[in-house]
């Protein structure tokens, strides 16, 4: 019975590690009119582009939304596009309408929860500037954006500092005062891209979760800091091996150690199936321990249901032996 157990719980990892595989990455926008476009290409636009086939970004930002209604639409397009990132740039028409950047802080904070709720990794930004809007101009800088780099460190989330890329070149990037034109956007993709782990991982000018990317040899055995197997070893490494001394010192290990090992892999393209069969082991491990509640669910289901059918296939056996 123990060898029937280990198999099932063998099968129940490899099917949720193919599972793993098997979906396309995506990545989903949040925002309001500068993340939808005004009178100029978005910057998820120039985003797709630069990811050059890696991902699928989705943009479901919404001209003239306020940070609660896109926390109102969040669980909805969370559930229809599956992301594994969320890029999440909004609080320009909070600000304009005299909202507090606390409320707006608080909001996004809830976006934060809800967005690692679904397996997904939230990226954040400052809000853009306003120079159309006199009045507005001094909030941005002075108050709403302290706030949510205050988020990003206490959160631990990746955030890009919109408002510090765009801001030095800001009359010659925008259309209005408060939307950016074509440079403006490309430069807005430019961040978030560096956010990603294919980018850095590192937002510009903020503070990431861990450094995003640097699993160098799993980054090296399957071609892309997108790959879906190398993001679960990144969250595995995040949320659980970071969040203790002892996992921490390992990182620090394997960042002081695995680089020459990854660039060998790298420059020799038939040891990369090598390492791939080496890693999946320890992939399927990280799958199991950041989705044990499922995983233990659908195992004690195989359990109890091999229990209670072992004695019929016996009793069977028995009426069926000569």
């Amino acid at each position: 019975m123990l060898n029937v157990i280990r198999f099932i719980l063998f099968g129940v990892c490899s099917v949720f590690l193919y599972a793993q595989g098997a979906h396309a990455y995506t990545i989903m926008v949040v925002g309001d009119s500068i993340s939808r476009g005004y009178k100029a290409t978005p910057y998820p636009v120039y985003l797709q582009s630069m990811l050059e086939g890696q991902a699928t970004v989705v943009n479901v930002a919404v001209g003239g939304q306020f940070s609660s209604i896109a926390l109102r639409r969040l669980r909805t397009n969370l559930e229809r596009h599956q992301p594994q990132f969320v890029l999440i740039m909004i609080g320009t028409n909070d600000a304009k309408a005299g909202l507090s950047p606390y409320l707006v802080a608080f909001n996004i904070s809830k976006m934060i929860e809800i967005v690692r709720e679904a397996d997904a990794v939230p990226v954040i930004s400052t809000i853009p500037p306003n120079t159309r809007d006199r009045a507005i101009t001094p909030l941005i800088s002075r108050n709403f954006n302290p706030e949510l780099i205050n988020l990003a460190s206490n959160s631990n989330t990746r955030l890009v500092d919109s408002y510090g890329i765009l801001n030095p070149n800001w009359r010659a990037w925008t259309i209005d005062g408060i939307h950016p034109n074509n440079a403006g956007s490309r430069a807005l993709a430019e961040g978030f891209y560096a956010a990603l782990p294919n980018g850095g991982g590192g937002g510009n000018g903020g503070n990431t979760d861990s450094g995003g990317g640097r699993c160098f040899i799993a980054t090296a055995a399957f071609g892309s800091q997108l790959e879906p197997h190398v993001v679960l070893l990144q969250q595995f490494r995040d949320e659980v091996l970071l969040a203790h001394p002892i996992g921490q010192r390992f990182v620090d290990w394997y960042y002081d150690n695995s680089p020459p090992v990854a660039r060998f892999i790298a420059e020799h393209e038939r040891l990369r199936p090598l390492a791939r069969g080496m890693l999946y082991p320890l992939i399927g491990f990280s799958y199991c321990i950041l989705h044990w509640a499922a995983i233990a669910g659908l195992a004690l289901a195989m359990t109890v249901a091999a229990l209670l059918l072992a004695p019929m296939l016996s009793k069977r056996r028995r009426i069926l032996s000569p």
